[in-house]
């Protein structure tokens, strides 16, 4: 998006705010060791190994990104993801796709590290951030881990943290009392509906393509839904005319 002239990132997730904290502050030194790692098993299970970020943030931050990337899922080993999870194919073709190893590039993070500068990363209660900002004039991106029911089996210890079906709810109370413009985003589910929609809130979707994993082999898809607040709609529906 256009840079502003105020941006706050949030994420409670320690190990995603230190990604970006040390891709901010030290992106060539970062991009450097990422470009040095090979696409190997034996690195994805050195990055589950236990690191204190405080005492090494830049090298959390490598493994942070070699676990995102090499494993199916992108979770630490608390979750069930271990060096077993490390995503390869066995062949070429329809049935399996490309090679995650011939995508291992990471040049593109130093143009991440450029529009982080100038971002105030935050590391809090979402809830409290989103009233803590807002003003009329602001802008709001809740992202939540999404909601259990709506995701697949194998899908639903992958977040580092949780949220309740009664914490989604407070999420939804907390959406619809800012002053400012708000989008949530998450997979269609009834919960939803009625948190949302019946409050005049615009859902728009799209199909977008999934993760294969060992079970299918193979691309699937799923729908990625975006809620509008009726303020942010109606100023889109302006900017349009």
């Amino acid at each position: 998006k256009p840079r502003a002239l105020l941006e706050t990132y949030n994420d409670l997730d320690g190990q995603v705010v230190n990604f970006f904290r040390v891709l901010r502050s030290q992106p060539d030194e970062l991009v450097r060791l990422l470009e040095l790692t090979p696409y190997a098993r034996a690195e994805l299970e050195l990055a589950l190994e236990p690191l204190d970020i405080d005492r090494d943030p830049l090298e959390a931050a490598r493994r942070f990104f070699v676990v995102s990337w090499m494993s199916i899922g992108g979770a630490p080993r608390q979750h069930g993801v271990t060096a077993g999870n490390w995503r390869y194919i066995k062949s070429l073709g329809r049935k399996w796709g490309a090679s995650p190893a011939a995508y291992w590039r990471v040049d593109h993070l130093l143009a991440v590290a450029e529009r982080l500068m100038g971002v105030q990363i935050e590391c809090r209660d979402a809830l409290y951030v989103a009233a803590h900002m807002d003003t009329p004039q602001t802008l709001t991106y809740l992202d939540p881990p999404y909601l259990h029911a709506t995701r697949s089996q194998a899908k639903r210890q992958r977040y580092v943290i949780e949220l309740s079906e009664e914490d989604h709810v407070r999420l939804a109370e907390v959406a619809k009392s800012l002053e400012g413009y708000c989008l949530v985003s998450g997979y269609p589910s009834e919960l939803y509906a009625d948190l949302y929609e019946l409050y005049g809130w615009v859902r728009v979707q799209t199909e977008v393509r999934a993760n294969s994993n060992r079970a299918n082999h193979g691309p699937a898809t799923r729908t990625e839904c975006l809620w509008i607040s009726p303020r942010t709609w109606a100023a889109l529906q302006v900017e349009r005319e």
